[in-house]
């Protein structure tokens, strides 16, 4: 992105060194494999929740979701919500008692971490930006969980999930019928009992901080 708004005199000046994930915490992951999807399906998202981050028509293709399968599902919101994203949620679970949405707002670190633990599923909603890589990315490919990516085909994120095995990201996009096409695929996958299609198997080396922060010193000389 620097090469493309700088020229290419940028690239051997420039050292990216992403985000990383605390050692501690990817045990947890390693140590805890995901629940069996048996009684209850149930969803995560751990972040903060931009009106510009928020996929279209969220909440619907959530419902249909939600009714086609044959198990009851709640979805889990972890963060700091945009209000006029919070006041559309109030009203579809006041208009919809039966679909189970819980903001549970800002929460310790480890809380939200325990929460990803406890789940079958973890969103990922990137602003739709095509240079975009949202930060927790990094934690979700450690976890072993299935991940629903919202963002554009194009961007880094999404390539970061392709590549890890995550298959569902080619049809991540910023558009309704992209939306409701990740939660097709998904519906279907929880009907088969198997959400191998959306599960890093190949975990991108090098994730935790101790090792970004060897790259940081290397980078400084």
């Amino acid at each position: 992105e620097a090469v493309d708004r700088h020229g290419e005199w940028v690239r051997d000046k420039c050292v990216v060194v992403p985000n990383g994930v605390d050692p501690a915490t990817i045990e947890q992951y390693t140590a805890n494999p995901a629940p069996p999807l048996a009684g209850e399906l149930r969803v995560v998202y751990a972040g903060t929740i931009w009106a510009r981050s928020w996929p279209p028509d969220f909440l619907r293709h959530w419902k249909q979701f939600v009714d086609k399968l044959a198990i009851p599902v709640r979805l889990d919101l972890y963060g700091r919500i945009e209000p006029e994203i919070q006041d559309e949620i109030r009203t579809f679970s006041a208009d919809h008692p039966q679909v189970a949405i819980e903001h549970h707002g800002l929460v310790p670190p480890a809380r939200a971490t325990q929460a990803q633990l406890d789940s079958h599923v973890i969103l990922i909603m990137a602003l739709p930006e095509p240079g975009m890589v949202t930060y927790k990315i990094y934690e979700c490919l450690a976890s072993g969980r299935a991940l629903v990516y919202f963002g554009l085909p194009e961007s880094p994120g999404a390539t970061m999930l392709r590549d890890a095995g995550a298959v569902s990201a080619p049809v991540a996009a910023y558009s309704a019928d992209g939306v409701g096409q990740q939660f097709d695929n998904l519906a279907k996958a929880v009907a088969a009992s198997d959400l191998s299609q959306f599960t890093a198997n190949e975990v991108p080396p090098g994730l935790d901080t101790r090792a970004r922060a060897e790259a940081l010193l290397d980078a400084l000389g």
